[in-house]
């Protein structure tokens, strides 16, 4: 008896889609493979012929992981990845910072403050424009905690 896993390997390496649909996979169980501090601090960017490419925020667990080779390969080796490479640069908010954001917003006060601000322009465009960087530096200073 043929496994349905085995059919969908083979109808999606021959619609080359194999490296996307594997991306997806590791994407969204990253933090399963690699649990905190490790999954907090990278991100699998690309897949190509097999070569994962991870992304990494700092040149501190840059280096560390490139040390770590070996046992990266192992933990991603049972989905068919032979190969990764590691490159500096800026990983995507995880999740659930995302949902835990969404429960801030800007009280009535900070509203009134903003309208009293901008009434003052008259241009619509400019006035817009500083009332969306008002919502955004009040929202920043909320989620750092000023």
């Amino acid at each position: 008896m043929i496994q349905i896993g085995n059919i969908l390997t083979y109808i999606f390496r021959d619609l080359g889609i194999e490296d996307a649909v594997k991306l997806k996979f590791l994407r969204k169980n990253w933090e399963k493979i690699f649990e905190s501090p490790v999954s907090n601090h990278t991100f699998p960017k690309d897949l190509k012929e097999d070569t994962l490419l991870i992304t990494v925020d700092s040149n501190i667990w840059l280096n560390e992981l490139i040390l770590m080779k070996t046992e990266v390969l192992k933990r991603l080796n049972k989905f068919g990845i032979k190969d990764v490479e590691f490159k500096f640069g800026k990983i995507p908010q995880k999740y659930e910072k995302k949902s835990k954001e969404k429960n801030i917003s800007i009280n009535s006060s900070e509203q009134e403050w903003i309208k009293n601000i901008v009434s003052n322009f008259k241009d619509i465009e400019v006035k817009d424009r500083i009332e969306c960087a008002l919502k955004k530096s009040i929202l920043f200073n909320k989620k750092q905690g000023v």
